[in-house]
């Protein structure tokens, strides 16, 4: 396709929307450095005696300055689409307009509702001080980190949508949204890791992970993140791949937007939510119905000109792929329900109930352990079918290896847990399968990020089925 010129004002229009919520922001923290009173914001996040490192951090810590955040990482986004100008003018200025639509809501919406400017009603010498349960290292990285992760998937919403607007889908969108992709799953990653570091560190939190309301909500775009990039990595192989990709960008923003309903709509008790007006909320939650009916209606219309993956044989690379983003799908299915069944549950008249950690436990447990076999079958399958015999002798070497750790493991401690020895023989497995297959790989470089993140997997389910089984107070 050739590459046209876009509109040089739409590129110039994004820098300027960029630049000026960057002034925005950077003027929302000197308020917190210089100890701006006036600011109703201000008043009630800090004090004078407030580090500073947690003054700057101030002004993302509460519902309108994280609006504002928001808006900022959306505009500059934006600015990396004009810049980048993916595959053709016309396509560029579609991905530009929604993002523009996107910021216009999300501008609007903390301008009228959630202004981090808004004077203050009385005039106060001194703040009221910032919840010191967030005053800690974590309030400074981990709700960027989310941000950045939530907001990322406005782009490849908008390289999605885009792509769908023209008389033909255009299938090349995910060559430009691949980068963006990675980098959304990637610091919406940290961002999780740093939140149960900080959860960890913080007590009366439930530990590094207490299933809370607000922690599934980051962890839903997450799963289907996770969905979408190895979708992405089929697609780029076989544009047959290409329709569940398309639905997976549309759901993996949605959740974020989700996420962001629940934080602030006061609608499940968390102990991460703002304290907010839950008609604020409402207008989330409209905005997450009309682009949840918008995109995938679009997507339905559009759809006779999508082709489908068909999966030739089982014992193909791409199909265990697909079996992966399958159990990530369900994965979120499970989430999702534990979430907010209780809240419709009760919204239905029926009562109260509580869902818990051994809801999610016993049901994502056995997902896990499949991924983690899938995982470990993997570097021995190709592409298309068959078995590569070099790899074959390698994973079988994995396998002996594993088990001879689990006899260790047997041997070396004196109460067994079933859940933990399987767990731990997989997840070896695992670890040195993929080890001997990077080393055995010309291409290190673009397989070493795979690696890391599989190898990570599998030492994070490690983690979890031990801390279950061994932990007491």
């Amino acid at each position: 396709m050739n590459k046209k010129v876009v509109l040089p004002h739409q590129i110039a229009m994004s820098h300027i929307i960029s630049l000026a919520s960057l002034v925005c922001l950077t003027l929302l923290i000197i308020s917190f450095i210089q100890d701006n009173f006036a600011l109703e914001y201000v008043v009630t996040h800090s004090n004078s005696q407030l580090p500073m490192a947690f003054k700057i951090a101030a002004a993302w810590g509460g519902h309108q300055g994280s609006m504002l955040f928001w808006v900022v990482t959306l505009s500059l986004w934006a600015s990396y689409i004009a810049r980048k100008l993916p595959i053709s003018g016309q396509y560029t200025a579609d991905c530009l307009g929604i993002m523009n639509i996107l910021i216009a809501v999300f501008a609007w919406f903390t301008l009228l509702t959630s202004n981090p400017f808004e004077y203050a009603q009385e005039l106060a010498t001194q703040g009221r001080d910032l919840n010191p349960m967030l005053q800690d290292v974590g309030l400074i990285i981990h709700p960027p980190l989310l941000y950045l992760g939530y907001v990322g998937y406005a782009a490849i919403l908008a390289f999605a949508l885009a792509a769908l607007l023209g008389p033909r889908p255009i299938h090349e969108w995910y060559n430009a949204a691949r980068g963006p992709v990675l980098f959304a799953w990637g610091t919406l990653t940290l961002g999780i890791i740093v939140g149960s570091w900080w959860a960890y560190n913080e007590l009366g939190w439930g530990g590094w992970w207490f299933w809370d309301p607000v922690e599934n909500a980051s962890l839903l775009p997450w799963l289907t993140g996770g969905a979408l990039l190895h979708s992405g990595v089929i697609a780029t192989r076989n544009k047959g791949a290409i329709w569940s990709t398309y639905a997976l960008a549309f759901a993996t923003f949605s959740l974020s937007i989700l996420g962001t309903f629940v934080v602030r709509s006061g609608v499940l008790t968390s102990v991460h939510a703002f304290a907010v007006d839950p008609t604020k909320g409402l207008v989330l939650l409209s905005v997450l119905c009309l682009l949840v009916i918008v995109t995938f209606a679009l997507l339905i219309t559009k759809g006779e000109h999508i082709a489908r993956f068909q999966l030739r044989t089982l014992t193909s690379r791409a199909y265990t792929v697909y079996f992966a983003i399958g159990l990530l799908v369900m994965t979120t299915a499970i989430v999702f329900l534990g979430t907010f069944y209780p809240m419709l549950y009760q919204l239905l008249g029926l009562g109260v109930i509580s869902v818990g950690a051994p809801y999610f436990n016993s049901l994502i447990f056995p997902l896990s352990l499949l991924a983690l076999v899938a995982l470990a079958l993997m570097p021995i399958l190709k592409w298309s079918k068959g078995i590569n015999q070099t790899m074959a002798s390698q994973t079988g070497t994995a396998g002996a290896i594993s088990f001879v750790v689990g006899f260790a493991f047997i041997f070396t401690v004196d109460v067994i847990h079933l859940t933990s020895l399987i767990t731990l023989v997989l997840s070896t497995w695992v670890g040195v399968s993929h080890a001997l297959m990077l080393f055995k790989t010309e291409n290190r470089r673009l397989r070493l990020p795979m690696v890391f993140a599989h190898i990570g997997f599998a030492v994070a389910c490690c983690g979890a089925v031990f801390n279950s089984d061994y932990s007491y107070e």
